[in-house]
């Protein structure tokens, strides 16, 4: 059978399937993405040159019913749940009970592998086996690069690392990293706003400033209470009494915005000072993050809007020598200077600036601002762009 006849036999069937999904009352028809289609894009409207607000990688589930329309697409557009309209071609039946992501997106596809940085002295890295056998290097990787590893393995006596996307790395200045930061993030509850959140290790609380010491603070320790006071800008006196020095602690301070926004109006704040990203709801403080900003100062201030959402990514700077693979919910707002809040799986120093000029988040914290902010990501969505019609979150530098 041809590839046009066999095309054809798979639009028909799908028209079928429509009807009698309509004849039967269903409300609602669950298809999953062809995994022969390339990256599926979700219209605004049912026709081909609408506006995109989202792409759907291969292999995820999502519920839609059928539009009426085959405008621009001869197999019919259908309406997905929640918003959008697509092309019915990129679609096909599945037993699958309820809309998720495509595989490469999924949560939890870090399971069952480990963090690997490379040092002084770079790594070579291959797309197959096969091309170490014959010296084909793809890319020679340089300091500062960050791999997620499978296993390592020992080819004619040298070490090599299987990556999680199935390339493979020399692991000769390759070091592993332990277990990532999950959660840090602390919730405003009942008006409860923290003041301030211990960020250097084993910090110590003196009787008065350079007093005796008289006890220890935890990192992420969390510091509630009445409101701190200052002792000439380097010490911080606690409401429970004694001293702890400014640099021990981040700071939870007012955003000096003059922007008019909503009452309700969902927006984020990063105080590069205090390395603290904050979440609002118009004027009301929602949560408070430590964070990670650009170590050479490279995190400009300003307002922006989130422009562009990616559920997972591999981040390549320097040409390509610096590669960091599988990072999880990237949210750019600043997409000329290709500037995100996203996740930092090898970030043990939240608090601290240490990024290449993204704001950096704990797993888990990132998740949970990537599905609060706007625009909106369905949870088969691998990807969500701004528009007039699904406007971004608002950022806050200063």
């Amino acid at each position: 059978m041809s590839l046009q006849r066999r095309y054809a036999h798979i639009l028909i069937a799908i028209a079928v399937f429509y009807a009698a999904s309509v004849d039967a009352g269903d409300d609602a028809v669950e298809l999953s993405i062809m995994k022969t289609r390339n990256v599926t894009p979700v219209h605004v409207k049912p026709r081909k040159y609408s506006t995109v607000t989202a792409r759907i990688y291969p292999g995820a589930v999502l519920k839609v019913v059928a539009s009426g329309s085959s405008r621009g697409c001869r197999a019919g557009w259908v309406e997905r749940k929640g918003g959008g309209f697509i092309c019915a071609s990129h679609l096909k039946k599945t037993d699958a009970d309820k809309p998720h992501p495509a595989p490469s997106d999924r949560s939890d596809i870090l399971t069952g592998t480990a963090t690997y940085e490379i040092l002084r002295g770079g790594s070579r890295l291959y797309k197959r086996a096969g091309h170490i056998d014959r010296h084909v290097v793809y890319k020679r990787l340089i300091r500062g690069s960050f791999l997620r590893g499978v296993e390592r393995v020992t080819r004619y006596g040298t070490d090599y690392l299987r990556t999680r996307a199935r390339w493979w790395a020399s692991a000769k200045n390759l070091i592993k990293l332990p277990s990532p930061i999950r959660r840090l993030g602390v919730d405003v509850v009942d008006g409860a706003t923290p003041w301030g959140i211990i960020i250097s290790a084993q910090t110590k609380i003196y009787e008065k400033p350079d007093g005796a010491v008289s006890g220890e603070l935890a990192r992420w320790t969390v510091l509630k209470g009445d409101k701190l006071s200052y002792d000439q800008g380097e010490w911080v006196a606690l409401p429970i009494g004694g001293y702890i020095r400014n640099e021990d602690v981040a700071l939870v301070r007012v955003p000096p915005s003059k922007e008019v926004l909503g009452i309700d109006e969902k927006w984020i704040a990063v105080d590069l000072k205090e390395q603290l990203l904050h979440t609002y709801e118009g004027k009301r403080l929602v949560r408070v993050i430590p964070c990670s900003t650009g170590i050479r100062g490279n995190t400009n201030r300003g307002w922006y809007h989130i422009q562009w959402k990616r559920r997972l990514q591999t981040l390549r700077l320097r040409g390509g020598r610096i590669r960091v693979e599988d990072v999880q919910h990237v949210m750019y707002y600043d997409q000329r200077n290709s500037i995100a809040i996203h996740s930092a799986y090898w970030n043990f120093d939240f608090g601290q600036r240490k990024s290449h000029g993204c704001v950096n988040l704990p797993m888990e914290d990132a998740s949970l601002l990537y599905e609060w902010s706007l625009p909106h990501s369905r949870p088969e969505d691998s990807e969500n762009y701004h528009t007039h019609h699904t406007p971004g979150t608002k950022v806050f530098v200063f």
